[in-house]
């Protein structure tokens, strides 16, 4: 029966996504005047739709976006194609840039009549964006950092400082007093993914020693071998050389790009403040 509703969901993504905005919108205007709740709930729509159209464009499925009261958006990919990390970075960071600017119209209401209601709405995006930025995944800042990190070619110090960064987030946000059910769920999603990495790393590193045995064979030659020897195991036979293929590292300079712009993106709204105050 569960997979009867799953697969009419699917068929219906639009739909979907019409209903739960409209729950959502519905439970934001509960919080706040409608007006603003109205446009932050576009705000929010602007950045989920920009990670599907980053998804399209590198060739993922998409099943739809889900708007969910207390937690936010998601952003729903259907499988079909594993990442580089380039593309995951890009998809990421596709979110929070479109995001921020969807508050440039708000923003030029605020200053053209003066309205303390664009103040607030363009204050809750700002923030709504800037918490997506705490590197933390499933945030897509912490899928930032995670491009970055596991880029390195000591793949254990990328592990190790991308644990380390996890903790402290996870210890700020329940000094900040966030809901407790948003920090178990947000610590819970992010061991998951904590974990697929190291699975996926694991693999990578079982792969390469399978296949550098086959050195010398020819590519149909070396995949005979390698399924018949070690088809017990499906899930390298399946996946290790789309895993191998696609999780490209990010070289020196993108690296090095793409944390200047993790910085800026994550740091500009607490530059803008410091100097307001």
């Amino acid at each position: 029966m569960w997979q009867q509703i799953k697969d009419r969901a699917r068929a219906h993504s639009n739909l979907v996504s019409l209903a739960t905005f409209s729950l959502f919108l519905i439970w934001l205007c509960s919080l706040m005047e409608w007006p603003v709740a109205l446009m932050l709930s576009v705000s929010l729509a602007i950045h989920e739709y920009s990670h599907v159209w980053a998804m399209k464009r590198i060739g993922m499925r998409i099943e739809g976006v889900i708007f969910v009261p207390f937690f936010g958006a998601m952003a729903l990919g259907g499988g079909g194609k594993i990442l580089n990390r380039k593309q995951e970075y890009l998809v990421a960071l596709a979110g929070p840039l479109m995001g921020y600017l969807s508050a440039l119209p708000v923003i030029a209401a605020l200053i053209l009549t003066g309205e303390k209601i664009f103040f607030k709405t363009a204050y809750f995006i700002i923030l709504l964006n800037l918490f997506n930025m705490v590197p933390l995944s499933p945030l897509d800042g912490g899928r930032m950092i995670k491009s970055i990190l596991m880029s390195l070619k000591n793949k254990i110090l990328g592990f190790a400082i991308l644990g380390a960064v996890g903790i402290y987030v996870l210890v700020m946000l329940y000094r900040v007093y966030i809901s407790p059910f948003i920090l178990v769920l947000i610590a819970w999603m992010a061991m998951s993914e904590f974990m697929n990495e190291w699975r996926t790393h694991k693999i990578c590193k079982e792969a390469e020693e399978i296949l550098s045995r086959y050195k010398g064979l020819s590519a149909e030659e070396a995949r005979q071998r390698f399924e018949t020897e070690y088809s017990e195991n499906k899930y390298i036979v399946l996946y290790s050389d789309r895993i191998m293929k696609n999780l490209t590292p990010l070289n020196l300079k993108q690296g090095m790009f793409f944390t200047l712009a993790y910085i800026v993106l994550a740091g500009w709204p607490l530059a803008l403040y410091l100097l307001m105050r």
